[in-house]
C-alpha cells in the first residue's frame, strides 16, 4: 500500500462565481435543495490544532437562515466526532453527522467504540511515532488520526512509512484514509461521505437538488456520487471530481448567501414565510424512497 494512493480525480473544476448564471438557473428551478457541507477547511478555516478552529458568527447566521427555509435541508458532514462537531456547529435546524457520516445521532454514537484490533494498531503506531515531536495521534474512539500539519518533512516521511506498515498489517479489518495533513485509521466497514450523502438523499423528496462543498480528499467520495448535483471543491488548483471550486473557505459564506438570494428570488412568498416567526419547519426526512442520489 502506498500512502495517499487513492485514485486521483480526473478533471479541473470551474470557478464557481464565474459560472454563477448556470448555477443560479438550477437553484431557481429546484423544488427542494439539500446542502451538505464539510466543516474544517470549508465552513471554518483550518488551524494547526483541531481545537483552535471556530465557526464565525456571520457563517452561523447564514446557516441558520437557510435552515429556516422549508425548501432547504442543511447537513454538516465532518470527520470530527459528533459530540465535537455539535460543540462547534450547533446551529438550529442544521443536522450534524460525525465521523464521515457514521455518527448520525447521539444514541447511535454512544454505542460506537474502538475495536480491539483498532486499539492494537493505535498502540503499535504510537510506539513507532514516539520520537517524532511534530507528529501526534488523535484518539476519536472508534477511529484514530495521525496529524502531521506543520511537522518537518523528514518526520513526515518517517511517519508515512510507519503508517503504511501498520495499515498494511491490519488489512482488511482496518483501512487508512488520507486527508488534509492527516492519516486516518478506521474500521474497514465504516461509511465514507459518499455513502452518508446517498443515505440522506434517499429520505428526501425525489426532486431534491443536492449541493456539496468540501476541501478534503475525504469529500471526493461525495463529489463522485453527486454527478448531477452542484459540487464545490474548496481550495484552488489540482484535480477533483467536483464540478466547481472556491479558492478559500471565506468564499463559502458568500456562496451560501447567494444561494439564499436565488431561492428568495425564485419564490418571494415562500421566502417571506420562511423569515416570519411562524415559519414552517424544514422538510423532514421520510422513509419514502427516491429514484437516485444524483437526481436533479
Amino acid at each position: 500500500m502506498e500512502i495517499g494512493s487513492r485514485r486521483k480525480p480526473s478533471r479541473r473544476p470551474l470557478p464557481l462565481f464565474e459560472e454563477w448564471r448556470a448555477v443560479a438557473r438550477r437553484l431557481r428551478r429546484a423544488k427542494h435543495v439539500a446542502v451538505f457541507l464539510d466543516f474544517d477547511g470549508t465552513l471554518a478555516p483550518r488551524r494547526r490544532k483541531p481545537d483552535q478552529v471556530r465557526l464565525k458568527t456571520a457563517t452561523r447566521r447564514v446557516l441558520a437562515q437557510l435552515a429556516q427555509d422549508p425548501r432547504v435541508t442543511v447537513k454538516i458532514i465532518s470527520g470530527r466526532t459528533l459530540a465535537d462537531l455539535k460543540k462547534l456547529a450547533d446551529v438550529p435546524g442544521v443536522e450534524c453527522l460525525g465521523l464521515h457520516g457514521q455518527e448520525v445521532d447521539s444514541e447511535r454514537s454512544s454505542k460506537l467504540a474502538a475495536s480491539p484490533i483498532l486499539e492494537r494498531a493505535r498502540r503499535q503506531l504510537a510506539a513507532r511515532l514516539s520520537g517524532l515531536s511534530g507528529i501526534w495521534i488523535e484518539n476519536k474512539g472508534p477511529v484514530f488520526v495521525v496529524h502531521y500539519r506543520g511537522a518537518p518533512a523528514a518526520e513526515v516521511r518517517e511517519a508515512a512509512r510507519a503508517v503504511e506498515a501498520v495499515a498494511a498489517a491490519f488489512q482488511p479489518d482496518l483501512r487508512m484514509m488520507p486527508g488534509s495533513k492527516i492519516w486516518e485509521m478506521l474500521p474497514g466497514n465504516f461509511k465514507n461521505k459518499g455513502d452518508a450523502v446517498k443515505e440522506a438523499l434517499s429520505r428526501l423528496p425525489a426532486a431534491t437538488l443536492p449541493i456539496y462543498a468540501g476541501d478534503d480528499t475525504t469529500d471526493e467520495d461525495a463529489f463522485k456520487v453527486l454527478t448531477k448535483g452542484i459540487t464545490v471543491k474548496i481550495g484552488a488548483g489540482g484535480f477533483t471530481a467536483a464540478r466547481y471550486y472556491l479558492p478559500r473557505p471565506e468564499g463559502v459564506r458568500v456562496f451560501l448567501d447567494r444561494l439564499q438570494e436565488e431561492l428568495d428570488s425564485a419564490s418571494p412568498r415562500t421566502a417571506l414565510a420562511a423569515r416570519s416567526p411562524a415559519a414552517s419547519e424544514p422538510v423532514k426526512e421520510s422513509a419514502a424512497p427516491r429514484r437516485s442520489a444524483n437526481a436533479r
